[in-house]
C-alpha cells in the first residue's frame, strides 16, 4: 500500500506543472547594462584625481623649490630683483641695476653663488652676461672656503634647480660664517614682461 501511494504521488507530480507564470514578460526600451557615459565620466574624474595626488606626492618627495615665495620662506628675505628667465633682453638692464645699485662704489669683489645645477644652460648664460658687464672683481663659486673670504655675496636662484634641503644647508653654512642677511636674485621662468 505504501508503494502504491508513493507511485501515485509521483504520477500526480508529473502531471501538474511545478511552476506557474505570474505575469506576462515585458521588454524595456533601453538596456539594463551599465551606462557607458557614467563609466567614462567617473573613470576620467578618478584618473584626474589620482594623477593630481601622484604629482603632489612626487613633488613633495623631490623637494625642489619652484616659486619665489618658497625661496623667501627659506631665505627669510625678499630677492633684490626677480628677472624673467625666458626674456634675455631684460637681463642686461637687471644686471646693470644690481651692479650700479646695490654694489655701487664697492671696491671689494662680488661673489656670485649659483644655486642648484651647475650645468644649467640658462644659469650659465646669465652668469656670463654678468661677467661681461662687470668683468672686474666678480667671482663665481659655491665653494665655502672662497665664499667666506668675500663680503659681497649674491645668490642666484632659479625655479626648480635646488632642493629645500640643499638650500637649508647652504643657508646654515653661511650663517655659521657670520652672514645673517642673504642677498639674492630670482630667475623666474613664469615672469613675463
Amino acid at each position: 500500500i505504501e508503494n502504491q501511494l508513493t507511485s501515485l504521488e509521483l504520477m500526480k507530480a508529473r502531471q501538474t506543472n511545478p511552476w506557474e507564470l505570474i505575469s506576462s514578460p515585458t521588454v524595456l526600451d533601453e538596456p539594463v547594462a551599465p551606462r557607458k557615459s557614467r563609466i567614462v565620466f567617473f573613470g576620467t574624474f578618478a584618473g584626474f584625481f589620482l594623477a593630481l595626488v601622484s604629482a603632489l606626492i612626487i613633488d613633495r618627495r623631490t623637494g625642489l623649490i619652484y616659486t619665489s615665495e618658497e625661496f623667501v620662506d627659506f631665505l627669510s628675505s625678499k630677492p633684490l630683483i626677480s628677472i624673467p628667465l625666458n626674456h634675455k633682453s631684460t637681463w642686461e638692464n637687471a644686471i646693470n641695476s644690481i651692479i650700479h645699485g646695490r654694489f655701487k662704489d664697492k671696491s671689494e669683489p662680488i661673489i656670485l653663488i649659483p644655486l642648484g645645477e651647475k650645468d644649467n644652460y640658462l644659469m650659465k648664460e646669465f652668469i656670463n652676461m654678468f661677467l661681461k658687464l662687470k668683468n672686474d672683481n666678480v667671482i663665481v663659486s659655491n665653494e665655502f672656503n672662497k665664499i667666506s673670504l668675500v663680503e659681497n655675496r649674491l645668490l642666484i636662484a632659479q625655479s626648480g634647480s635646488i632642493t629645500k634641503d640643499q638650500l637649508l644647508l647652504l643657508k646654515d653654512e653661511l650663517y655659521i660664517q657670520g652672514f645673517k642677511k642673504l642677498e639674492w636674485i630670482f630667475l623666474d621662468p613664469t615672469l613675463s614682461i
